[in-house]
Parts: structure tokens; C-alpha cells; sequence
């Protein structure tokens, strides 16, 4: 079950902070109301690779966003950007702790103890990812397209994360399909 509900979040601008108006952002993020602990081992390794999926595209159109910098920018693209951004974040964060708090991780351990290290390098990556979220976020509610370095530079610190993350999703879907499928036949 999912449902994909509305969420809106004002975004200060640089006006923002001499009285102006911020940007309200609309976020759709998608949020799993199910109960993972009660899934069966392959219904788990299923959630994770429609999860990835999800956390894939929005990495595909936050990279197509800000893999190439305009000449001329925009408050469009800036707006354009933000929103992505934090859609991403804001998927991700939620991704993140459904992993750990609704018992993926455990259901892990649980099916194979001898994994722990690897839970532990992924559950370190989390905070890891969670902490440059923290930093990206603040950087990019100050984006303005009369400091195009600064732009330039949120733009390759977002190519980089999502770089991290990928690598890292690749390897929970390895985990996934060593531990949820194997024995068990494939889909």
C-alpha cells in the first residue's frame, strides 16, 4: 500500500531574508503505509526494489536538472531545482528510516546473522547520507543566479550525492538479493 500524499513546504529565498516572500514548494512523496515486519522474506526483497526504483527517478530528474548549469539563469531553474531537490530529500530521508525503523535491517540480521558488518556499513551510510542532505539543504535555499559559482558548486556537490547514493542503493540490493531470494527462486 502506498498513497502519495501533498506536501507543502515554503522555501525562504534570498528576498525572503529582507522581508520578502519565500517559495512554497509543492513535494509529492511517496510514503509506505504497510507493515514491513509482517512481510514475508520475498515481499521484503519486492518493497526494496520498487523502493530503489522510486529513489532512482527522482535521482534521474534531480541529476537532469542540474547536470548542466545554464548560462543564463533562471529563477525558473533555480525554482526547478529547489523543488527537485527537495523531493529527492525529502523521498530519500523517508526512505532511509523505513529501512531501519520498520525492520528491513532486522529482517536482515534475522535471516543472516553473518551479514552484520554489512548492515553496519550501510546503516553508517545512512547517517552519511542524511548529514550531506543536512548540508545541501541549507545551500540550497541561499541558491541565487547572481552568485553562479555558488550554483555551480551546489550543482556538483548534488551530482556527487547522487553518485554516493547510488553506489549505496546498489549495494542494499545486493544484500536484498542474497538474503531475500536466494533459495528461493527468482521472480
Amino acid at each position: 500500500k502506498t498513497h502519495e500524499p501533498a506536501v507543502y513546504r515554503q522555501i525562504p529565498s534570498p528576498a525572503s531574508a529582507h522581508g520578502g516572500r519565500g517559495l512554497w514548494v509543492q513535494l509529492h512523496v511517496l510514503f509506505y503505509t504497510g507493515d514491513l515486519k509482517g512481510m514475508t522474506p520475498r515481499d521484503l526483497g519486492k518493497w526494496i526494489r520498487q523502493e530503489h526504483a522510486e529513489v532512482q527517478a527522482l535521482s534521474d530528474r534531480l541529476r537532469e536538472c542540474v547536470a548542466i548549469v545554464p548560462r543564463c539563469c533562471s529563477d525558473d531553474w533555480i525554482c526547478n531545482v529547489r523543488e527537485r531537490f527537495e523531493r529527492f530529500r525529502a523521498h530519500l530521508q523517508k526512505h532511509i528510516a523505513l529501512e531501519e525503523r520498520e525492520g528491513y535491517m532486522a529482517a536482515v540480521l534475522e535471516l543472516r546473522p553473518t551479514m552484520s558488518g554489512r548492515v553496519k556499513v550501510l546503516e553508517q551510510e545512512h547517517q552519511d547520507l542524511v548529514r550531506l542532505l543536512d548540508g545541501l539543504h541549507a545551500l540550497v535555499v541561499d541558491l541565487s543566479c547572481d552568485r553562479p559559482l555558488l550554483v555551480k558548486d551546489f550543482c556538483g556537490r548534488v551530482d556527487a550525492l547522487l553518485g554516493y547514493v547510488e553506489k549505496h542503493e546498489g549495494m542494499e540490493n545486493d544484500l536484498a538479493e542474497f538474503v531475500f531470494t536466494q533459495d528461493m527462486g527468482s521472480e
